[in-house]
């Protein structure tokens, strides 16, 4: 029975001889002044921090306990003994780390230590969360174990080279060589397919977390911001929301063709591929979308709100006949906002409008709120702030499920 411990100023490996009748640690040491545990550890004398006979009872067996000295601490990292691992470059595990023998040795008792040693030209700090400048952290570290052929693997390896030889005189068994490959295919599978989300739901999460809180702030205490103000705070929380946009012009001008006037969007969306979205942030007025009152049965869309879905699309229409010209204007005059070699591009532009409340409406007025949005669907998506928030909320509802 064997296993890694921190004493101090010491990383040890405990070793308890709980099967044999004689000391067999103390035979080697007699026989070759050298002990050799687990192929991978070879211990000299001077390795030894204590060593003592256990009787029956004491910890339920006979036997013999030896402590070695694996590792040393510098600083915050323990280094590795060289002589005991075979070892020619520095190696270190971070203090703390909670290794276990299968850090250190493989099942068929191959020394992962002099493995990495064999391939590497410079000092390896092992352990801990830090990365880069020669330090793998524990997690990697786990993963890279994961590559290391078990016993199993082993025999399945030894296995398809007979049976390649044998193949050639008689007929064998089974096919060793397609067991081999399915497993090793299966192996593989699972370490090159990790999952992603899972890596970075943690970061996402507190990211959501931080924006929500941000737009309820702001959200309680609007009339602090200007409008300049509030539009510019709600872009930020948008990109960061729609990641597929990677710049935003302000305060952009385009020709209206028909009556010659130049005309002046407020923001325009670039996504990755140089595609343009106009964008409309109103400030949250909560009467600003839809009708108390009914019009024939119906609750409307207000002034405000149809005011902006008409000015939306007649953007969309000016800028479609500007075309070719005006993605050549654009992509001039913004080319150093723009990744290097990325063109403008105008093809049927989608609106956005961010605007509205909705916590104090009705469910019939809801209703047909979501009637007009759907009209609207295909060009331009209408997002109130309730909705914002929810969507932000559901959203990391989801991702702590997984």
């Amino acid at each position: 029975m064997n296993y890694i411990y921190e004493k101090g100023n010491d990383l040890v490996l405990k070793c308890v001889d709980d099967i044999s009748e004689e000391n067999w640690i103390k035979k080697q040491f007699a026989d070759r002044n050298l002990a050799k545990i687990r192929k991978a550890f070879n211990f000299k004398k001077s390795d030894i921090i204590d060593q003592r006979e256990l009787d029956a009872g004491e910890e339920e067996m006979d036997g013999f306990e030896y402590n070695f000295r694996i590792g040393t601490k510098v600083g915050s990292y323990y280094k590795l003994s060289k002589s005991v691992f075979g070892i020619e470059n520095d190696i270190y595990i971070k203090v703390g780390s909670d290794f276990t023998m299968k850090h250190f040795v493989t099942t068929n008792n191959a020394s992962v230590i002099k493995r990495l040693d064999d391939l590497i030209i410079e000092p390896l700090y092992i352990g801990g969360d830090e990365s880069g400048n020669g330090k793998i952290p524990s997690k990697e570290y786990n993963e890279l174990l994961k590559l290391l052929p078990n016993g199993y693997e082993v025999k399945l390896y030894s296995n398809a080279r007979i049976e390649s030889t044998l193949s050639n005189f008689l007929e064998t068994k089974e096919s060793s060589t397609t067991k081999f490959n399915n497993y090793l295919n299966k192996k593989l599978e699972q370490l090159n397919n990790p999952d992603l989300a899972k890596l970075f739901d943690e970061y996402e999460i507190q990211k959501l977390n931080t924006i929500l809180e941000h737009l309820e702030d702001m959200l309680k205490s609007e009339r602090k911001y200007s409008e300049k103000q509030w539009q510019d705070q709600i872009l930020n929380i948008l990109i960061l929301l729609f990641p597929k946009y990677i710049a935003v012009f302000k305060e952009v001008k385009f020709k209206d063709i028909y009556s010659g006037k130049t005309r002046r969007l407020d923001y325009v969306l670039v996504d990755y591929l140089g595609h343009i979205d106009i964008i409309e942030i109103k400030k949250p007025m909560e009467s600003a979308m839809i009708s108390n009152s009914h019009y024939r049965d119906n609750h409307i869309p207000k002034r405000e709100l149809s005011g902006t879905i008409m000015q939306i699309e007649k953007y969309i229409y000016y800028l479609n006949k500007w075309g070719k010209k005006g993605e050549d204007e654009l992509t001039k005059e913004y080319k150093n906002c723009l990744p290097k070699g990325m063109k403008i591009r105008i093809t049927n532009p989608n609106g956005l409008i961010v605007m509205g409340r909705e916590n104090n409406l009705t469910i019939e007025q809801l209703s047909d709120l979501e009637i007009i949005k759907r009209k609207y669907k295909n060009v331009i998506d209408i997002i109130s702030y309730d909705d914002l928030i929810k969507r932000i909320k559901i959203t990391i509802e989801q991702m702590s499920k997984v």
